[in-house]
C-alpha cells in the first residue's frame, strides 16, 4: 500500500515524458476507490489529451489526504496550456466536463478548478461513504 509514501514515476505514453508525482496518507475504503479511479483517469486523459498538445514533457502532481472529519482532499494538478474559462465555467455540454462533475457529486463531494497559462489544479473534498 501507498499510504504514507511519495511515488515519482518516468514514463513515456504516447511519445510524451511525464513525470508524475504522488502522495498518499490514506486510502479510502472499496465504493468510494471506484468512483474516485474513474475520476483520475478522466483527470489524467484530460491531461494528455488537452494539456501537453505539442509538448514532448509535462508534469503531473497528485496529493490525496485523509481530514480529521473523515473527509478526503484531492489536490490534481498539471504544468499544461491551463484550462480555458469557459470550460471551467461550462454548462456541462463537455463530455469530460460534465463526468467529472458527476464523478465528483457520486463521491459526496465539491470541486473547485483554476486554470492559467502554467497549468490546470483541481482541488476535490470529497466524503468516503460507507
Amino acid at each position: 500500500m501507498l499510504a504514507g509514501r511519495s511515488v515519482v514515476v518516468m514514463y513515456t505514453v504516447m511519445s510524451y515524458w511525464v513525470r508524475k508525482s504522488s502522495s498518499l496518507n490514506s486510502t479510502p475504503s472499496l465504493a468510494p476507490s471506484t468512483f474516485l479511479g474513474l475520476l483520475l483517469n478522466e483527470l489524467i486523459t484530460n491531461s494528455f489529451k488537452h494539456a501537453f498538445k505539442g509538448r514532448e514533457t509535462g508534469d503531473i502532481r497528485l496529493s490525496i489526504t485523509s481530514l480529521n472529519d473523515g473527509s478526503y482532499d484531492l489536490i490534481y494538478s498539471d504544468d499544461g496550456v491551463g484550462i480555458p474559462l469557459d470550460k471551467i465555467n461550462s454548462d456541462g455540454t463537455t463530455l469530460g466536463v460534465s463526468l467529472i462533475e458527476s464523478l465528483v457529486e457520486q463521491l459526496s463531494g465539491h470541486m473547485k478548478v483554476e486554470g492559467s497559462a502554467v497549468g490546470t489544479n483541481y482541488h476535490i473534498r470529497f466524503r468516503a461513504r460507507m
